[in-house]
């Protein structure tokens, strides 16, 4: 019997709408891209096997046509808020099965859980909300290369590679929960690209790499137990009141951070100071500021200028194989700042979505 493949369509042809249909394409999936600038689709009509259409994605007609009823997955990642949630509430109504939404603002991004009720959203996707939890948790806890909440963050999933000096080496995981009191559960263990479900007897060796759950306090009070020096953020200032520095903002607002906020734009201050009482905000140029703390950094002797790549980033930031910066407390965010080491929005709405996909269609009669 011929498997069927899965049948995508996305609205939205930039950045990311063009990433998710080649990286689809390639996997064997029938994906129908739709966007209203005709070079675009022309040049992503030429570039990839998949079916496209010039014209607005929220239009009944259109979505019709290129059938999306027959959507397994309805994904609408256009530069509008609006467009993405009207798009899947028609799409919906048409009769596709699953609807992903990117919604940046954060008006609407509260409202997820409505929209998701009421107008049958699968998932909605924020990529700047997703950018500011991973500088929180950098900042909260830079040692692990990859966290996960569960249970509304009452429970964390953490990566971690052992490194030399790490106290649990050569200790077993009976050892490590009994005799050095650690409350947390390592579930897994990565070694020589080999990954096992560990007993009580098994040995951690340097160059582990963990996963281990628990509590936030308790993942913490093991860090120290493991000889790994705990960083306690006491304050933080935060260039530029932009979304990310908004969600930023709240959550170390409410983890009990004082944080400052330097924004130039009156209006742009003005709103995340109504909206976060409890962080400070400065109408004032950063850079300047940054002058008034670190004497030259303002300096035309020291600043260093490019021209701009394609990526809006004129500087590369080297990051390390667990993608921590060589340039400590410095964490670029946002569009380009990928190439600049950082964390970008464009590939968190790639990762988000592919997540959405693995797990809805992880069967091989399911997925491409």
């Amino acid at each position: 019997m011929k498997k069927k493949n899965v049948k995508i369509c996305v609205v939205g042809g930039g950045k990311i709408g063009s990433e998710i249909a080649a990286q689809l394409t390639d996997n064997g999936c029938e994906v129908t891209v739709i966007d209203t600038n005709l070079d675009l689709i022309n040049k992503i009509s030429n570039a990839m096997d998949v079916i496209c259409y010039q014209g607005n994605g929220a239009s009944l007609t259109i979505l019709q046509d290129a059938g999306a009823a027959e959507a397994d997955i309805f994904i609408a990642v256009t530069g509008s808020d609006e467009l993405n949630i009207l798009s899947c509430l028609t799409a919906h109504s048409l009769g596709a099965k699953n609807t992903i939404a990117r919604v940046r603002n954060a008006e609407y991004a509260v409202q997820s859980e409505f929209y998701m009720e009421k107008f049958g959203l699968s998932m909605t996707i924020n990529p700047d909300f997703t950018a500011a939890r991973e500088i929180e948790r950098l900042l909260h806890f830079p040692q692990a290369t990859k966290i996960e909440l569960f249970g509304k963050g009452r429970c964390e999933l953490a990566e971690m590679k052992i490194e030399h000096g790490n106290a649990i080496i050569g200790k077993t995981l009976f050892e490590i929960n009994q005799k050095m009191k650690m409350n947390i559960l390592i579930c897994a263990i990565v070694r020589d690209k080999n990954i096992f479900i560990p007993n009580g007897d098994d040995i951690v060796k340097e160059g582990d790499v963990l996963y281990i759950t628990g509590s936030p306090k308790a993942i913490n009070e093991s860090l120290e137990k493991m000889n790994i020096k705990v960083r306690r953020i006491s304050s933080v200032l935060i260039a530029g009141a932009s979304r990310i520095g908004f969600y930023l903002s709240k959550m170390l607002e409410k983890d009990g951070v004082n944080v400052t906020v330097v924004e130039k734009v009156h209006s742009k201050a003005a709103e995340l100071a109504g909206n976060v009482p409890g962080v400070s905000v400065m109408c004032s140029d950063a850079m300047e500021y940054f002058e008034r703390k670190i004497e030259g950094f303002n300096d035309n002797d020291t600043i260093m200028s490019a021209v701009e790549s394609r990526t809006s980033s004129p500087v590369r930031i080297i990051r390390d194989e667990n993608y921590q910066s060589n340039v400590r407390g410095l964490i670029p965010a946002g569009e380009g700042a990928g190439y600049a080491g950082g964390i970008t929005s464009a590939a968190i709405d790639g990762i988000k979505i592919f997540e959405f996909i693995g797990k809805n269609f992880h069967k091989p009669e399911d997925f491409c």
